[in-house]
């Protein structure tokens, strides 16, 4: 077992995620490394369950890409050992493109698995990150642009009429939300990766740069690790004063070179990671072969933004095949929005929700737009 682990915490005020699989339920979980990462005192065990990768048509036809038995496998090997540990489970982007329909998925598989393992009641929360195509329309028809991405051009009636389902890219603030509501299992709609790990950072006083770039490393499990081995999990520890990454399989390392390269990979400038609220600037960052499976980061920098402008990803058909579109839009600050009953996934609804069961009590939270409840 590396150094890093063997020893304890680094520092008096640490947090530490276990994140067991870079694309939850698209392959299982490896519950060697998983193990060895829950017996390392973890606070949170974190994993993204979504992606651009599987390309429009799971988003347009509402789908998942993963298999539901893989899903199911994982988030009850999560579920498992969040309880027995007694630490919140974190997932976002559910079931791939986190839908509304993929947020209800994943909660109701969670209440199941509650009731068949029968455990102890326990408080689940989650979000929705769907965007009406009403309130889109609107917007265009006010004249209030809908910027295109990277050059492309603004968000049209044309295309909007053209879409299927279109979901906006949360950043931190629900998952905040939820945790400070005493959430023990948190389902989220579709988020920036990094969010997912960034939030319980960032609620407990980390610096946001640091707290960012622990989400943007983590996010990907043993992606950032070296030799390759897809799905293995990663332990992620953050200080005031730095992050630790280590690889969690005995026959992997995490060095400069595999940590760095994760650091920089899928974006056309490797230094900078966008987010709602801002992004960070990793030009400065120093990376320090800790110990043999271990790699220690400084110096990244968050700049915040002028305004919030949030991702909106959507999907539609164009004769038999699915065309994708980027955009991004303004955001107003929300009032919380609490519905009465389970959410069951409406296309015209990106509020909160709650649920309960016999082992699921209530616990609610708005995304960082505008949302309007569930009915």
């Amino acid at each position: 077992m590396p150094a890093s682990i063997q020893h304890g915490r680094s520092a008096n005020h640490t947090l530490r995620i276990v994140c067991p699989n870079g694309h939850l339920g698209f392959a299982p979980i490896k519950t060697g490394s998983f193990r060895i990462g829950c017996h390392c005192e973890p606070d949170l065990i974190c994993a993204d369950s979504g992606s651009c990768d599987v390309g429009p048509v799971p988003l347009g036809a509402d789908i998942s890409s993963s298999p539901l038995q893989w899903q199911v496998d994982d988030l009850e090997t999560m579920l498992l050992a969040s309880r027995r540990l007694g630490v919140p489970m974190i997932v976002g982007s559910a079931g791939d493109t986190g839908s509304n329909s993929r947020v209800d998925l994943f909660v109701g598989i969670i209440r199941d698995l509650a009731r068949k393992h029968g455990l102890a009641r326990l408080r689940v929360g989650y979000f929705y990150s769907e965007v009406g195509k009403d309130a889109l329309r609107r917007r265009i028809m006010a004249r209030d642009e809908i910027t295109g991405l990277d050059g492309r051009p603004p968000l049209d009636l044309a295309t909007l009429d053209a879409t299927e389902g279109v979901v906006a890219m949360a950043g931190i603030h629900p998952y905040i939300k939820l945790l400070d509501q005493g959430a023990d299992v948190i389902v989220g709609g579709r988020s920036s990766d990094c969010a997912i790990f960034a939030a319980p950072a960032i609620r407990r006083g980390f610096p946001e740069g640091l707290a960012y770039f622990y989400g943007k490393v983590l996010e990907c499990a043993s992606f950032c690790a070296e030799p390759y081995a897809g799905k293995e999990s990663v332990l992620g520890e953050i200080t005031m004063d730095d992050i630790k990454i280590t690889a969690l399989l005995p026959e992997q390392r995490c060095t400069i070179a595999s940590v760095a390269g994760h650091a920089m990979y899928e974006r056309a400038n490797p230094f900078y990671e966008h987010f709602l609220g801002g992004h960070i600037d990793m030009s400065q960052c120093r990376y320090e072969q800790y110990d043999e499976c271990t790699v220690r980061v400084t110096a990244p920098k968050y700049i915040p933004a002028s305004e919030l402008r949030v991702k909106l990803e959507g999907s539609g058909k164009i004769g038999d095949a699915m065309s994708a579109s980027s955009v991004c839009a303004t955001l107003t600050r929300s009032r919380t929005s609490i519905s009465s009953r389970p959410g069951r996934g409406s296309r015209s609804s990106n509020a909160s929700a709650t649920a309960a069961t016999d082992c699921i009590s209530r616990s609610t939270a708005a995304t960082p737009f505008s949302a309007t409840a569930s009915r």
